[in-house]
């Protein structure tokens, strides 16, 4: 369903336009291989000046969530630690979050984005307007000039996968309902490691996760793994993303799940 058709639909025809959460995290990867984003001082500079919220409650308007994790909770069981979550919407701490951005990006030797280098942030051909939200932030409240990019999926991909880029929009789908195959993008040489980014520590508590037999210190070091993840934060999450489509009222026994899949099985005509 094209995000420009969505309140046209919600107004007039709510009945047949459904929404369904996916385990899908909408995130940018930041080369860690291009300075200045080799230092997690702009990384996490470049994060907070970011409103999730806004992004998509006034740009997507698509039942997107705002993501303050990387792991859409509830994959495979998985729930963050509740201090790793996230209160975008809150006008006071999204005030702090844009103080505490700018002081950064100054520490960091960019005082009101002055000598900061112009970078790039390339997608493949989507509707430009979340990527417009994002140059637009980040031009106010932090004074840089971020440039866009749109290229064919494949070229995207390539180009993510080969390091040449600067910062990169990039859907995370995992293979199945586990948390497992999203943190092993992010152990050094994956190649889903878009950012090329390595940690010893991350790439120990994924280790040792995957070998880990307990359910619930399974989850534990995961959990450990996204701290690690969040602090350096080699990607910056910014949403769980949302199906949206329209069913006739006509049709019964539709099912989908959060991993995209269909079940036809029980689909009828009344």
């Amino acid at each position: 369903m094209p995000t420009t058709k969505l309140p046209s639909y919600e107004a007039a025809r709510p009945v047949v336009l459904h929404h369904v959460v996916l385990a899908e995290t909408r995130y940018l990867a930041l080369n860690t291989q291009h300075p200045p984003l080799n230092d997690v001082r702009v990384r996490r500079a470049l994060s907070l000046a970011l409103d999730r919220a806004a992004l998509t409650g006034k740009v997507l308007k698509g039942c997107q969530i705002p993501a303050g994790t990387f792991i859409p909770p509830g994959l495979g069981g998985y729930q963050p630690a509740p201090a790793l979550t996230s209160a975008e919407s809150d006008a006071a701490v999204l005030l702090a979050a844009r103080t505490e951005a700018r002081r950064l990006l100054a520490e960091a030797g960019f005082p009101d984005g002055r000598g900061f280098p112009r970078l790039e942030l390339s997608s493949w051909d989507i509707t430009p307007t979340v990527l417009e939200a994002m140059q637009q932030m980040w031009r106010q409240e932090l004074g840089l000039e971020i440039g866009l990019a749109q290229r064919e999926g494949k070229v995207h991909l390539a180009a993510l996968a080969a390091g040449d880029y600067d910062l990169g929009f990039v859907p995370a789908i995992a293979d199945y309902n586990d948390a497992a195959s999203l943190f092993e993008e992010f152990t050094t040489g994956a190649a889903g490691n878009y950012p090329h980014w390595s940690d010893a520590d991350y790439d120990a508590l994924v280790s040792a996760a995957t070998r880990e037999s307990g359910v619930a210190r399974r989850l534990a070091l995961y959990r450990e793994a996204e701290a690690v993840l969040l602090r350096e934060l080699p990607v910056i999450p910014l949403y769980f993303n949302t199906q949206n489509f329209l069913l006739s009222p006509h049709v019964r026994g539709w099912q989908t799940d959060p991993l995209w899949n269909r079940f036809y099985q029980s689909v009828s005509l009344e």
